[in-house]
């Protein structure tokens, strides 16, 4: 599977963002992949600030040991669902990190 495209609306406002905070920017971060009984789960974007800037697929980074930027985009008004995104997708991103490389994030931060 190779890097997915955000939307339109959603791609401007994460990238004004990744700008001014510098890093590895990861679209469309593929957090929980597809299973028995369930979809997919993508997070809007992830930013390693350390790392080289560039744009990579989500297949080309390791997060261990990384300070992890985790971003979710509404274009719209700030509302429960998308603060909710936000929170759950920073747990995800634990957990991604627990099952498959066994260790946690050096630093873990969420943007709303």
């Amino acid at each position: 599977m190779g890097c997915r495209s955000m939307s339109k609306q959603e791609t401007p406002l994460t990238r004004a963002y990744w700008k001014k905070v510098g890093g590895t920017l990861i679209e469309e971060f593929l957090a929980v992949p597809r299973g028995m009984g369930h979809g997919p789960r993508l997070i809007d974007a992830v930013i390693l600030p350390n790392q080289p800037k560039r744009i990579a697929c989500w297949q080309d980074v390791r997060l261990e040991g990384q300070e992890v930027v985790v971003v979710q985009t509404k274009a719209g008004r700030l509302g429960m669902n998308l603060m909710g995104q936000a929170f759950f997708s920073r747990e995800l991103i634990k957990k991604f990190k627990l099952f498959f490389y066994s260790c946690l994030p050096g630093r873990l931060r969420k943007l709303l």
